[in-house]
This record gives C-alpha cells, sequence and structure tokens, in this order.
C-alpha cells in the first residue's frame, strides 16, 4: 500500500511541475516522495517570492505557485541529494532563517531558500540531512562487494554519520 501511494505522489508531481523544455528532470520510482513544503524563494540579489519545496529521496526541488487557483507548480530549481554541503543562516542580509545547499566543491550549483521560522529550519534541515545520509549510506553499499556488506542503516550512521554529516550553523 505505500510503495502505491509513493508512486502515486511521484506521478502526481510529475503531471503537476512545469519545466522548462531545456531542464531534465526525471522523478520515477525507485524516487521516494518524503515531504513538501512552503518556502520563500531567494534569488541572486536577496529577493524573496512564496514558494514551495518537494522534497524527494534523491533531489531537493524549489517551485513557485503562481497561480494559487490550480495545483501546478513551477520549476524554479533543483539540486541531486549527493555531495551537498547544507549551510545554514540565522541572518542572510535581510533575510532570516535562510537554507543554502550546495554541491561540494561548487559555487554556482545552489539552491538558497527561507523558511518562516527557526523550528521549521531545524525540522527541514534534518529531513535533507537524513535524506543525504540514506544516499550516502546507499553508495557506500554499492561500493562494497557483497560479502562485506555487513553494516545496517544504523550501524553505519553509529560510525560514519559524523564524518558524513553535512550542516553547519
Amino acid at each position: 500500500k505505500r510503495e502505491a501511494e509513493n508512486i502515486q505522489a511521484v506521478a502526481k508531481l510529475n503531471e503537476d511541475l512545469i519545466r522548462p523544455k531545456k531542464i531534465k528532470l526525471n522523478i520515477e520510482p525507485p524516487t521516494k516522495f518524503i515531504e513538501r513544503g512552503a518556502i520563500l524563494n531567494v534569488d541572486k540579489k536577496n529577493n524573496t517570492e512564496k514558494g514551495v519545496y518537494f522534497l524527494l529521496s534523491d533531489k531537493f526541488i524549489l517551485a513557485t505557485n503562481p497561480d494559487h487557483d490550480t495545483k501546478k507548480f513551477e520549476y524554479v530549481n533543483h539540486i541531486d541529494l549527493v555531495d551537498v554541503l547544507i549551510i545554514c543562516y540565522s541572518t542572510y542580509g535581510k533575510l532570516s532563517n535562510v537554507i543554502v545547499i550546495q554541491k561540494i566543491g561548487s559555487t554556482k550549483n545552489k539552491l538558497i531558500f527561507a523558511t518562516k521560522s527557526n523550528f521549521q529550519n531545524k525540522k527541514l534541515i534534518g529531513s535533507i540531512q537524513t535524506q543525504v545520509l540514506k544516499n550516502r549510506y546507499n553508495n557506500w553499499k554499492i561500493e562494497l562487494d557483497s560479502e562485506a556488506n555487513t553494516l545496517s542503516y544504523e550501524e553505519w550512521i553509529q560510525a560514519f554519520g559524523s564524518f558524513y554529516s553535512t550542516v553547519k550553523y
């Protein structure tokens, strides 16, 4: 039942997300839909616009809902949740509760957005970090041969989680 609900949520997001033709964004199983919520998109000049985020098992997507009467969302940007750095700012210019997610080693490939409260900020960072760590764990398992695959996710977190933790405050 849960798997069917996830497939339906991923299919609905594919249907509802309007993206430019040049953007290649595959959202299909085994991608899992984790959560969606309201945020403020922040542009390069620190201007904000009401937006929405979609946290998937392997991607974080920012969008807007310009016509609030419809359930369609316009794509703003996304980042794959592999080898990313999550930075939290209590203040960022005149904004507060700002999160930046960027590829490690890249200053151009990043998302900047703000949440409404410190509580929402911490909750969202925790959700993103959990997905980043699960992706890192899955990649680690793939890199090993099948005989050496002995650590569960919980054991791996205890052994390596702090090493891969990428949140900076």
